[in-house]
């Protein structure tokens, strides 16, 4: 049998199981070695302790060298050596109850420190921690300083209490997977977001500085800057020129800001919005467009002098989004129309409402999402970029407010903003 020397004895020490290696990677698998695990351990420790009628209860797991306590009650070291470890021995019959009733006759640990020390074990049992691959990564033991033996009621507590600690070490595994893959997976979508942040800034100066020159070109042959072009056609042609460059360009700023917004990397510039002047503002930029499909714009505000708190280039961009895709599907002799109120709670409330094509139920989901779009009326549905709603509702939101939309196909569809009362402003008379 091996050992080592102490004092005229030869100590015994527990062979090493023949799955060792499998074991110790078992054992780290859980991450328990010098961990803090908190109290519920030590409940039941001292559960197995009362029901067993002994001094002394420790969670022991065996280390390469070490036997670590996780787990004490009434134990004062934190480790030993694993040469002196009672446990050690245990570990090598994974599905038996290990129990010494004297360690004083028994040769293995009579010259044991732990028995001839300040400890001073007499009684030792141990139900073996067992992993369901039958691995023993440590035991659930018990010492008293008398000697005794455990009754039938006692070693079946023991065996409990050791799958109840078991079952306790797979759960925190367990979580901690799931937060390791969780991080992983949160890193592999940082990485993504940064990857397609860079990419969209470099897509975006790469696909702006030729389209400015086709804009710039394009209005000095609209405009006829340097002489007649000589052909009507010629300036029609420039005019549609400037207006898909126009298109495109504005297309591009939408798609930046959704990638933004899904990223969490836009932010506000706070300052002071009068509504009443915004919203002229937009009316006077989409004049043309309405008159051009004969439909008719109503503003009504019922707040004397409404200001609100936020980024006025973002609020403009959400009035004209909403404008915009009213207008598309309104038909002639339509009507739009924006209301700002007051709420009780001082909430700001703008209301745009249309006597457009509508929208269908299970359609008001899909309109939401970037890049969808829906076709109540092919012949009066205009195409587009589907990013109006999702980038206005992205805006608002960022805002703190609300952005609720309603839809009936056939009568119309109506979008109600609601502001949070601390962006509510009073405006000096």
């Amino acid at each position: 049998m091996p050992g080592i020397v102490a004092g005229d004895h030869k100590l015994a020490i527990a062979p090493v199981p023949e799955n060792e290696k499998e074991r110790l990677k078992a054992l780290e698998s859980y991450d328990l070695m010098d961990q803090d695990v908190g109290p519920v351990f030590d409940k039941i420790i001292r559960i197995a302790a009362d029901v067993c009628e002994v001094d002394i209860s420790v969670i022991a797991l065996i280390g390469e060298e070490r036997q670590y306590f996780l787990s004490r009650n009434n134990m004062e070291p934190r480790e030993t050596p694993r040469a002196i470890a009672f446990c050690a021995h245990a570990i090598l019959e994974p599905d038996e109850l290990f129990e010494i009733e004297n360690a004083t006759e028994d040769p293995r640990f009579r010259d044991n420190p732990l028995v001839t020390g300040e400890i001073g074990v007499r009684f030792y049992a141990a139900c073996p921690l067992t992993t369901a691959d039958g691995l023993a990564i440590g035991g659930l033991c018990l010492i008293g300083k008398k000697p005794k033996s455990l009754n039938n009621v006692q070693r079946d507590t023991l065996r409990r209490l050791g799958d109840v600690i078991m079952n306790l070490f797979e759960t925190r595994k367990a979580q901690m997977q799931s937060a390791q893959e969780i991080l992983e997976a949160k890193r592999a979508a940082d990485a993504q977001n940064q990857a397609k942040t860079l990419f969209l800034s470099s897509m975006s100066h790469e696909l702006r500085t030729p389209l400015n020159a086709v804009i710039g070109y394009s209005d000095f042959l609209e405009t006829e800057a340097f002489g007649p072009l000589g052909h009507k056609k010629y300036k029609q042609y420039a005019s549609a020129i400037k207006a898909s460059g126009d298109h495109l360009y504005a297309l591009i700023d939408d798609i930046l800001d959704v990638s933004r917004l899904e990223m969490g990397g836009l932010e506000l510039d706070d300052l002071v919005i009068y509504m009443d002047e915004q919203l002229e503002s937009c009316r006077e930029i989409i004049e043309s467009q309405l008159q051009k499909a004969d439909v008719a714009l109503a503003i009504g505000i019922a707040i004397d002098k409404p200001t609100l708190k936020g980024d006025p280039v973002r609020f403009r961009q959400v009035v004209l989004n909403l404008l915009s895709n009213a207008l598309k599907f309104t038909p002639e002799k339509g009507r739009i129309s924006v209301s700002v109120f007051l709420s009780d709670d001082n909430r700001i409330i703008m209301r745009v409402a249309d006597t457009g094509i509508g929208i269908a139920p299970e359609n008001l989901a899909k309109v939401m999402e970037p890049f969808q779009q829906v076709r109540e009326n092919p012949h009066l549905a205009h195409m587009g970029s589907g990013l109006g709603l999702p980038l206005s509702k992205g805006l608002v939101e960022l805002h703190g407010g609300t952005f609720d939309l309603e839809s009936t196909v056939g009568e119309g569809t109506t979008v109600t903003i609601t502001f949070p009362p601390e962006r509510t402003l009073v405006r000096e008379q």
